[in-house]
């Protein structure tokens, strides 16, 4: 069973929601890799906060069972598995 990324109290419908392009609204992803921004000098993380109470760090861990989703689908994609983004990729950790 998988759980929503946007809801983790919501099991997935396959609503496509997490499917949608980030850089062109209404568009439905076709891995293009444009928001990964291959071609930029430097990459970045949004960090959200910082958790300085140890007591807080079970409220931020998936849970192992929220991780399986990989297993069940044998059809997962990665970037290395699409020939264009392979390259691309190759390319930026070569220089």
């Amino acid at each position: 069973m998988q759980m929503c990324i946007f809801d983790k109290n919501k099991i997935c419908d396959n609503c496509s929601d997490c499917n949608t392009c980030d850089l062109v609204e209404g568009k439905i992803c076709d891995n293009c890799g444009k928001c990964l921004e291959l071609d930029s000098d430097y990459k970045e993380i949004l960090i959200d906060g910082i958790i300085e109470d140890e007591s807080e760090i079970d409220d931020y861990l998936y849970e192992e069972n929220t991780l399986d989703f990989e297993e069940e689908d044998e059809n997962v994609l990665y970037i290395e598995d699409i020939p264009e983004l392979k390259e691309k990729l190759s390319k930026e950790y070569s220089e």
